[in-house]
């Protein structure tokens, strides 16, 4: 019996053992010494560690205003709900340490693991140790979906200093810098040998931030929400800082977006000098691309001044190392890469070409402003070293230094200037071709038809404008439909018609889904503009009492999914205009016919993506001819964005040869 009564005391002690070791009773002593001001250190635990819910004794800790809380390794993760940081203070995450998303919480699209708001004075210490969510419950029910379930949460603070931690599966990004209640921007923030992995949307998101270094990091395996990069600074708006911002030695590997990602457009001429330099670091693995920098071009304030650099860089990512330099205008923060590497191992790049410069339709000045100073790229194949996509009709300019080509086994030092440029882009020889008004066309009075006609079927998107005869007192009736690309949201499409001399004569809104009849009734003669923006949707005319043209933004007219034939004019007197078209890279493409004014053929491409151009030289040109470019289906990939720049001549096409001539409506 006595033998049987042990036995049973040992099994007891072997099951409640474990249950002892994930419970702490706290030390209640130490509390009320560090609530006088006797001890400036205190120990997480002392509140009471909890296995299932270590939230009290974390969020005590940190409210006991001690000048540094240690939060101690327990045998189990510190499992926690919303912690709420302090200034004035260091937390210290012993090395081993594991801070776990409480499962079941966080349930608001915008909870964080950590937030930190309005605090100044603020060290986060954890060599060894880990801050983890639980990205994967946040993807389904009962979660809602959401991008800013971050594990740290830094806004408006000042003096932060990050460091030795790993913060992990987020359901948005690992580190957020932002604005806070009293700041516009986060000031003397440090992140250091910190590694950002598996986050939902970024590693580190950079909205605004002045006095900001990233050093000996790590950024890797962000997957989920777009951009998924490994860093993004991208600000929301025009009076938020990008303001001596470093990054230095870190590397950038294996997100499913891009490595380094800025994304500057909503700054404008208002805004504080931008100024970022990375030095240092390294992209390298699955990245989608290696860097991508975008700024605003055009606006009523014009574009963001200062600088940003790239120095001693290597973007070695596989089948997508490059960079892609958007819509930055000349005018703008100047850039410079200096002792660069760009090289692509992979035998077959999926993103062959390693520095593209890109244009957009509603860029106005032109793109450029960049300094390579001894860029090395390796490269394999016949592919160009540098690319422009111009969706704008604009010249890339300003661009200046060298580039060191190691191109299988030959080398080629290249001398940036305006006469290499047009051998390696000869897209800049279309840009040169002078835009013409679309007033010096000559129109010609076209009378209004009895009833409205139904309109061949077009989508239009970004910017369209319907250009079309007015005589007083003739009413004009359309029907304007706008419809979605993808998710049916959005607000309602604003319309406005512009009078001869650009009053605004009537306007209206068109919902999302919906067909509305538009009315107007000129008050002159001359030529009225129905001007629809349906941005990223598209706006169609379904009908109409008047002949029409068609114009889009600047000098390009945007279409989706809209095979079609169009006409344009070519007025007497032409020596040379030039057609550019194309898809949306390689997975939307377009066929393409042009015909002259006799019908013959001039030019085609059944699978027309990335942007191709022809110049011609109308002969014995003396009166106005009208031409024709054919939209079709292509014969691989899918039809849906595609693009038609029309220079050297009126950028206006119509939807029937007669409506371009005196025979329309008779």
């Amino acid at each position: 019996m006595k033998l049987f009564g042990l036995f049973r005391l040992s099994v007891l002690a072997i099951v409640v053992s474990p249950a002892l070791a994930d419970e702490s009773p706290g030390n209640s002593e130490a509390i009320a010494e560090v609530a006088a001001g006797k001890r400036s250190e205190a120990r997480a635990s002392w509140w009471g560690f909890r296995a299932e819910d270590a939230t009290g004794a974390l969020q005590a800790a940190i409210d006991s205003r001690a000048s540094r809380v240690v939060v101690d390794k327990q045998s189990t993760p510190w499992i926690v709900d919303e912690i709420r940081l302090r200034g004035n203070q260091e937390v210290f995450f012993e090395p081993g340490v594991e801070v776990l998303a409480k499962p079941g919480s966080f349930q608001a699209t915008s909870a964080s693991l950590f937030t930190a708001n309005d605090c100044e004075n603020l060290r986060l210490i954890g060599p060894g140790a880990t801050l983890r969510m639980r990205r994967d419950d946040y993807a389904k029910p009962p979660y809602k979906k959401g991008e800013w379930r971050h594990v740290l949460n830094l806004l408006g603070c000042k003096d932060v200093l990050v460091q030795g931690l790993t913060l992990a599966e987020s359901g948005g990004d690992g580190i957020y810098i932002a604005r806070g209640r009293s700041r516009k921007q986060s000031v003397n923030v440090t992140v250091k040998n910190v590694v950002c992995d598996r986050n939902y949307r970024q590693g580190i998101s950079v909205i605004s931030a002045e006095h900001l270094l990233i050093e000996d990091c790590v950024l890797r395996n962000t997957s989920g929400t777009a951009p998924a990069a490994g860093i993004d600074f991208e600000p929301n708006l025009a009076d938020e800082r990008l303001v001596n911002c470093v990054m230095r030695n870190c590397l950038i590997e294996d997100n499913r977006g891009v490595g380094i990602a800025i994304y500057a457009v909503p700054l404008d001429g208002t805004s504080a000098d931008m100024s970022i330099r990375c030095e240092g670091c390294i992209t390298r693995g699955t990245n989608d691309r290696s860097a991508i920098i975008y700024t605003a071009n055009g606006g009523p304030h014009g574009p963001v001044k200062g600088r940003i650099e790239f120095t001693d860089c290597r973007f070695e990512d596989q089948g997508h190392a490059g960079i892609v330099i958007g819509s930055k205008p000349v005018s703008g923060a100047s850039m410079l890469l200096k002792n660069c590497l760009v090289a692509d191992s992979s035998d077959s790049p999926k993103s062959p070409t390693p520095v593209v410069f890109t244009a957009g339709s509603a860029d106005e000045t032109q793109i450029g402003g960049v300094e390579l100073v001894n860029l090395k790229v390796k490269m394999r194949g016949n592919e160009p070293v540098i690319r422009f996509d111009d969706q704008a009709g604009i010249l890339l300019a300003g661009l200046t230094g060298q580039i060191l080509l190691e191109r299988d086994a030959s080398q080629e030092t290249i001398e940036l200037n305006e006469s290499t440029l047009d051998r390696l882009i000869p897209s800049n020889e279309l840009s040169r071709i002078r835009a013409v008004s679309p007033e010096q066309l000559a129109w010609p009075e076209l009378p209004a038809w009895p009833e409205k006609r139904a309109v061949p079927p077009h989508r239009l998107r970004s910017r369209a404008v319907y250009w079309l005869w007015g005589r007083p007192g003739e009413e004009v009736r359309c029907d304007l439909r706008f419809q979605s690309v993808g998710p049916a949201t959005g607000e309602p499409m604003q319309v406005h018609v512009l009078a001869p001399g650009d009053q605004k004569l009537a306007e209206a809104q068109v919902p999302l889904e919906q067909t509305v009849e538009f009315k107007f009734t000129p008050q002159e003669h001359g030529i009225h503009r129905i001007v629809c923006e349906p941005r990223n949707h598209t706006v169609q005319m379904t009908s109409c009492n008047r002949p029409f043209l068609v114009g889009g933004s600047h000098l390009v007219i945007h279409f989706i999914h809209t095979p079609i034939d169009v006409f344009f004019t070519v007025p007497g007197g032409t020596q040379q205009f030039a057609l550019r078209m194309q898809g949306e890279r390689d997975a939307e493409r377009v066929g393409v016919a042009v015909s002259d004014s006799t019908g013959r053929e001039l030019w085609t491409r059944p699978n027309l993506s990335h942007a191709e151009y022809r110049i011609y030289r109308p002969e014995n040109a003396t009166s106005d001819s009208v031409w024709r470019c054919k939209f079709s289906l292509p014969q691989s990939g899918v039809l849906e964005d595609h693009y038609l720049e029309l220079r050297g001549i009126p950028p206006l096409i119509s939807f029937s040869a007669d409506w371009l001539s005196s025979r329309a409506g008779q």
